[in-house]
């Protein structure tokens, strides 16, 4: 009885870890992506290959491909940026979300979302007003739920 009650255990290990890797490693690859096409925007297609290239290979790109929430975040960083730029706000407000509540530096990515708006709100083929309202609600969102309360103390 015990030994089953392991193997089950085990098991469910082994699904976790894959599905983690999995998550992981399919944000990271979009994570690439929305850099190439970022990069490749502004400064041609060999930039954006050496942009690429140098952050799956720098050093910390290893955690990355861990199961951490870091490549989450810079899916979710980067898409929201690269939609912004594109003029796709109401993705780029669910991605910034999603970026503020992976990580609490997510929130920072609000005054960039910001400045990206005002950027397009100066040229003549202007957003709607309302679109201001994308990068606004990053930053309501993250609000600390990523962490877990603390334990409540015992008063002796």
């Amino acid at each position: 009885d015990r030994d089953q009650a392991t193997t089950i255990f085990n098991q469910s290990h082994i699904v976790s870890l894959t599905a983690g890797l999995l998550v992981t490693n399919i944000s990271l690859l979009g994570a690439s992506f929305f850099l190439y096409r970022l990069a490749e925007d502004e400064w041609g297609t060999a930039v954006a290959g050496r942009a690429v290239w140098y952050f799956l290979i720098f050093p910390t790109s290893f955690f990355g491909s861990a199961v951490y929430s870091e490549s989450i975040f810079l899916f979710c960083a980067i898409g929201a940026y690269y939609l912004a730029r594109r003029g796709y706000w109401e993705s780029t407000a669910l991605l910034g979300i999603l970026a503020a509540l992976s990580r609490l530096m997510g929130i920072l990515l609000a005054p960039l979302l910001l400045l990206e708006w005002w950027r397009q709100w100066r040229l003549p083929n202007r957003p709607p007003f309302l679109t201001l309202l994308a990068p606004l609600t990053v930053p309501g969102k993250s609000g600390g739920t990523s962490r877990t309360p603390a334990p409540k103390r015992r008063v002796t």
